[in-house]
């Protein structure tokens, strides 16, 4: 009998990656992510399947609860962060 393909979640991620899962900590949507990080919506859905992958999740609050838990990423400090975090969590508890 082989062993299964699937391995632990790699939390290797990559510094693009890392700033992309910051991002979508401090962000609602991905346009905005975007837009801060100067690139097309595509490739913040690929760095966050990426991210996705290598942390063994499957959406973006498991990837940063994922991400804060092993210290990847980092809460916000300023008040419009913290109201962008609890808009993401009001989101995804419903």
């Amino acid at each position: 009998m082989t062993a299964p393909k699937y391995h632990s979640p790699n939390p290797n991620l990559t510094r693009r990656e890392i700033e992309t899962l910051q991002l979508i900590l401090e962000e609602e949507d991905y346009n905005r992510v975007a837009e801060r990080m100067i690139v097309s919506v595509t490739t913040v859905k690929t760095h966050t399947n990426n991210i996705f992958t290598k942390l063994g999740v499957h959406s973006k609050m498991q990837a940063v609860l994922k991400g804060l838990k092993k210290g990847l990423v980092k809460l916000p400090m300023d008040d419009d962060d913290i109201a962008a975090v609890d808009r993401m969590l009001l989101e995804n508890v419903g």
